[in-house]
């Protein structure tokens, strides 16, 4: 009797290796942590999917997005975390049996976030076979075939489960924020000479919106009499301001136009021959209006601002500096102008 060798196989399910890719366009970061393709899209197929649902409407601010798939005993559970520039907008957690139709909800998800009214395009119907056609037979003694008919597809049915958890708004990027900026640059005409400019302010705004409250300064400038050079006298200034303004957006830009107002004091010091030095200030008074240019690193999530501004300063109190013998030395003019860039960070945020 010859013994016949029987080789026995033993077949081990593998789960499929987590693989972590990121995708960053038109203002959309998203990390994708999930099985490898082909069971789950990567990141880039669903930033595209979710630009598709936005249509023609790329987001005004940057948006960033963490989610995570795993295997579970009913098929796959997502969770997706959404933070904006602001900061968090909101977490699902998902469930579907699977992959794919999960990764598309989560590109809905993403886009409804930035616009509530995103909607996500239909997939294209697959086409319709064509009916395959037998020629006619050359004798009439041969049977007619009957057509092949192709088979009828069923429809597949796609269920996603959302779980019963906590659930956050998720409105488009309105949450107020606070912050603190500090500015250096340069100022004109209102003192004798081009003088070094150095605010700082409390800051706080919206989506549309911003206000500050702060002080600024001008290093002090020298100027002699017109009649009498030996007399003359050095003039500085400082002040509190105040400024509203609206913010339009232009991504990744941000692009405020502000009014406002300034007020504070001409602090001035005889020079040359005036005897004893005195140090006399006025009130000075101006509203203020102009443009600003903000740019936010998305990689900070908007926390860290910088920008550059101008002001034309129009001085609706106007102090004068002079002697009774030697005349007017200093008259502030009616209009001045700052130009100034610095830098802002926000801190926490408001539910």
């Amino acid at each position: 009797m010859l013994a016949v060798p029987v080789a026995i196989l033993g077949f081990v399910t593998a789960q499929p290796a987590e693989v972590t890719s990121t995708a960053h366009e038109a203002g959309i970061e998203l990390t994708w942590t999930a099985p490898a393709a082909p069971v789950c899209p990567d990141a880039a197929a669903i930033v595209a999917d979710s630009i598709r649902a936005l249509g023609p409407s790329p987001p005004n601010e940057p948006l960033w997005a963490r989610a995570t798939v795993v295997t579970d005993a009913d098929g796959f559970a997502l969770e997706l975390i959404i933070d904006g520039a602001h900061g968090r907008v909101g977490t699902r957690q998902l469930r579907g049996k699977t992959c794919p139709v999960l990764a598309r909800v989560a590109a809905l998800v993403i886009a409804v976030a930035i616009d509530p009214d995103a909607t996500m395009p239909t997939e294209d119907e697959p086409a319709d076979e064509p009916t395959p056609t037998v020629p006619e037979p050359e004798a009439s003694t041969r049977p007619t075939p009957t057509p092949l008919t192709p088979p009828t597809a069923r429809p597949v049915k796609r269920t996603v489960t959302v779980a019963p958890r906590r659930r956050e708004p998720m409105p488009p990027q309105s949450r107020p924020w606070i912050g603190v900026l500090a500015d250096a640059g340069v100022g004109a005409i209102a003192l004798p000479a081009l003088a070094g400019v150095v605010g700082a302010a409390i800051s706080m705004g919206g989506r549309r919106w911003r206000a500050e409250l702060g002080a600024v300064g001008w290093t002090a400038s020298e100027q002699e009499s017109s009649s009498n050079p030996a007399v003359g006298g050095r003039f500085g200034l400082l002040a509190g301001r105040v400024r509203g303004c609206y913010v339009a957006h232009v991504a990744p830009l941000e692009l405020p136009m502000c009014a406002g107002g300034e007020f504070g004091a001409v602090l001035a010091r005889g020079t040359g021959k005036l005897t004893p030095r005195r140090r006399p200030s006025a009130l000075v008074v101006a509203a203020t209006l102009g443009p600003q240019l903000w740019w936010r690193p998305a990689r900070l999530r908007g926390r860290l601002g910088l920008f550059v501004r101008a002001d034309l300063l129009l001085v609706a109190v106007q102090p004068r500096f002079g002697t009774a013998r030697s005349g007017v030395v200093w008259k502030v003019p009616s209009t001045a102008v700052e130009a100034t860039g610095g830098i802002e960070v926000r801190f926490g945020r408001s539910r």
